[in-house]
């Protein structure tokens, strides 16, 4: 009998995603119709997959009762549906009938699906709407009969067909199945990944140690990576709208050095919900070599490459070795080599002022500076206009890249003060390169790991605590 269920259950199922296609090429039907209808697919199966989920022989005639009032109500009001209007109001005694049988089948599904206080509430509310006329005070109303509670609640579409069913039946239903799609075809997990492997966000480490807290423990891991010498840039985003700013920006960085460019998010901003500005327009950076080039990798002026296009006539190498200006393997030429592996390298740190960014605040006269980058950035000018407000001397230097090191601004802004405390959410990892830029003896760091994303208020206590 099992058996024989399931595959009733499996042909309503592909009726019902039939029908729902359908409808979504061709237009929904008008009236209760399509709510009806997908209502009554959804219970009906409902209450098959139960029943084949049942071992008690007398809870599987019950489920079969339900599902058969469930079906005899969409029925009925389907059937009924293009005379409704001519009723004039009229109730018929058959009307009820369906009504409660309908009501009664929704309720047991309810219950099953929701539990008993959904139910209770529903029936608090039915109750009240037929003896709400016995009930003193304020709460006393007329009362409803059981044809004006039938038409209201059947009948019409401020009832149980109204504007819910309408958005479940019409549009709901169709991402519900191009979810299922996903997930069953693999696209879903696809799409995810790639967009992790794009634009992830960096989390409590190391390996999957913390995969759902937030962390800015990848900052390192961005820049040495790999093997050998070379340069990336790297972006750090605090916002939703810097989030949006910077992928943008990343593209063009990357298209016009011809180099990865990291958008170093991190789980805060992430899973961050706050208001987004799309421009109308965005600045592109295309600057396309015209004509047939044959030194695929001779760089320009400022060390880079032609910006030739796929499918366009050339006949490019692509290959992990070393190569000359050609793209022809040179691996053991070390002149060449040498060379090559200099100009990857130059072609970013000679461009610096170009590709980094930084935002300036409070720094003229500032005795205290603050170094922040990402998510922490925000907590950190909180804890700095709290300092000002006490009196204290205290700016901040926001780095928006992170790679290649902003060290012309990083000094500056380090020039005149007694100390520098750089807050992020790993043990020192960026701290270092400050270091390194400003000095050992006046920079401190501020770690905040195992998860925790650091309060202003703590920053502030680190604040006045090394003032």
């Amino acid at each position: 009998m099992k058996s024989a269920l399931k595959k009733v259950s499996l042909i309503l199922a592909i009726c019902f995603v039939a029908f729902h296609l359908y409808t979504a090429a061709f237009g929904t039907m008008p009236g209760i119709a399509q709510k009806s209808i997908h209502l009554g697919f959804l219970l009906v199966i409902f209450y098959i997959n139960a029943m084949v989920d049942s071992e008690k022989r007398w809870e599987q005639i019950f489920l079969g009762i339900m599902a058969l009032f469930a079906l005899g109500g969409c029925a009925y009001i389907t059937i009924l549906d293009e005379n409704l209007q001519l009723r004039a109001g009229i109730v018929y005694a058959s009307d009820i009938l369906f009504a409660i049988l309908l009501i009664i089948a929704i309720f047991e599904a309810c219950r099953r699906k929701m539990g008993n206080p959904l139910v209770i509430i529903t029936l608090v509310f039915v109750a009240y709407a037929f003896l709400g006329k016995y009930i003193p005070g304020f709460l006393n109303q007329p009362g409803m009969t059981l044809k004006k509670f039938t038409s209201l609640v059947y009948l019409t579409t401020d009832g149980i067909f109204g504007s819910p069913l309408y958005a479940s039946a019409s549009y709901v239903v169709l991402f519900v199945l191009l979810g299922a799609i996903m997930s069953v075809s693999g696209i879903g997990d696809y799409m995810t990944n790639l967009a992790t492997s794009l634009f992830g966000h960096m989390r409590g480490g190391p390996a999957t140690g913390q995969p759902t807290c937030t962390a800015q423990d990848a900052v390192m891991q961005a820049r040495y990576g790999g093997h050998g010498d070379y340069e990336i840039i790297a972006l750090t985003p605090s916002s939703v709208q810097e989030a949006f700013d910077f992928t943008l920006r990343a593209f063009n960085l990357a298209d016009k050095y011809r180099v990865p460019v990291f958008v170093l998010s991190d789980e805060t901003v992430g899973h961050t919900r706050e208001k987004l500005v799309i421009p109308e327009t965005v600045e592109i950076f295309d600057d396309k070599y015209e004509g047939l080039c044959h030194e695929y990798f001779k760089p320009d002026e400022k060390g880079i490459p032609p910006r030739i296009r796929f499918f366009e006539g050339h006949n490019v190498l692509v290959d992990g070795q070393l190569h000359d200006e050609r793209g022809v393997r040179q691996g053991t030429d070390a002149k060449i080599c040498s060379a090559a592996i200099r100009r990857y390298c130059s072609k970013i740190r000679d461009n610096i002022d170009d590709i980094t960014s930084v935002e300036r605040f409070y720094l003229d006269g500032a005795e205290t500076v603050i170094v922040a980058y990402g998510s922490v950035s925000r907590s950190a000018l909180s804890a700095v206009n709290r300092a000002r407000a006490e009196g204290l001397s205290v700016g901040m230097l926001k780095l928006n890249t992170v790679w290649p090191v902003p060290e012309k601004e990083i000094r500056e802004a380090c020039a005149g003060a007694k100390r520098v405390i750089v807050p992020e959410m790993n043990v020192g990892q960026y701290l270092r390169e400050v270091q390194r830029v400003v000095g050992m003896d006046k920079v401190t760091g501020f770690s905040s790991i195992g998860g925790a994303f650091p309060h202003p208020s703590a920053i502030y206590s680190k604040i006045v605590e090394v003032k």
